[in-house]
């Protein structure tokens, strides 16, 4: 079945004119991480959004409280509640989300497996605590490298008899907006007119947006227009990292994968750019456009209709995400033999 991509589906819009029509209902929202720079971010514009009632702050770094002061000073939005270690179950618990940030920058010149080595055991102890106190929310993970964190969170809460699949996001809604943001340049036109699927996972060589279902006018890129946005999507977030230069669209983006998430569990439906468990491709785990209700995934990323290059793009792209998966399965092998008792 292939799924198209149409032009309602527009992900900031659809997220937006969804909450336009939400009904009123308390939505609690637990950020992990919400002391680093993104973190922070993110905690300043959900403080702003009358669609979260309630927002906890969580970080093992202490600066937290600072950051939750400067919160409070805002006279609207949620109910704000400051928890630092080690009170992470208290700060998680009746969360109807709970969403993890990554602590700090990562290193450009660490490789994929040496970022899960540092960021598994805080992903070990998120999932034992949201296992032991909320399993029923939603967890979304925005902690590189995403294509082995998500199946290792997953393996995680598996063992804890905790895991919904339907429930467990990595945001990938970065890609998309990275996406958007550099063929609008090219064309000269506005971003939030273009709809881009992009897919498959998150990192460099495994992002494919998918431009031949852009919806553009009269814009049909060949191969080499599409190797050139290609390359150009694929190094924009390492470039990016190198130069500690995507707080800001990081955070933003993240924030729109949040209040999509809302949307979705006051009764709407959102679409969203994530990473979840999909076999539709071959693997195990995929990303791209995932529609949400409240109950979780409604519909999963399908095939789409892509042109020859695009098809070459993902054909070489799947083993390279399908080694990834396995890395993250197979370090929760690793944990759950020695550290995950």
């Amino acid at each position: 079945m292939m799924l198209p991509f149409r032009s309602h589906c527009l992900l900031t819009s659809h997220i937006t004119n969804a909450l336009l029509r939400t009904p009123t209902r308390n939505v609690t929202v637990s950020v992990v991480g919400a002391a680093s720079d993104v973190g922070s971010h993110v905690s300043l514009m959900l403080k702003q959004n009358p669609h979260v009632k309630h927002l906890h702050l969580y970080d093992d770094d202490l600066s937290v409280t600072a950051v939750g002061m400067e919160l409070e000073a805002i006279p609207q939005g949620p109910e704000l509640s400051i928890y630092s270690a080690p009170d992470l179950s208290e700060a998680i618990k009746k969360a109807d989300l709970v969403v993890m940030l990554a602590k700090s920058y990562t290193p450009a010149d660490k490789t994929s497996d040496q970022m899960l080595v540092t960021t598994a055991p805080e992903i070990q102890r998120l999932c034992k605590a949201f296992a032991d106190n909320n399993p029923y929310a939603f967890l979304a993970i925005s902690t590189n490298p995403i294509n082995s964190v998500v199946p290792l969170a997953a393996s995680l809460l598996r063992k804890y008899n905790a895991y919904n699949p339907l429930k467990l996001l990595g945001i990938t809604q970065v890609d998309n907006a990275r996406s958007r943001a550099i063929i609008a340049t090219s064309l000269r036109v506005k971003p939030s007119t273009l709809d881009l699927p992009v897919i498959c996972g998150h990192s460099e060589q495994t992002i494919v947006p998918l431009f031949s279902n852009l919806t553009v006018p009269n814009f049909t890129p060949d191969d080499p227009q599409s190797d050139w946005l290609t390359r150009l999507v694929r190094k924009t977030g390492a470039d990016n990292r190198k130069t500690d230069n995507e707080t800001l669209v990081l955070a933003w983006s993240i924030t729109q994968f949040v209040l999509g998430v809302v949307t979705a569990i006051q009764g709407n439906r959102s679409l969203l750019s994530c990473f979840t468990e999909n076999k539709n491709f071959g693997t195990k785990y995929f990303a791209g456009p995932t529609l949400l209700g409240g109950d979780g995934i409604v519909q999963l990323v399908e095939p789409f209709n892509m042109s020859e290059y695009e098809k070459n793009l993902l054909h070489c792209a799947l083993p390279v995400l399908t080694r990834d998966i396995a890395v993250g399965e197979t370090y929760f092998r690793d944990l759950d033999g020695s550290k995950a008792h």
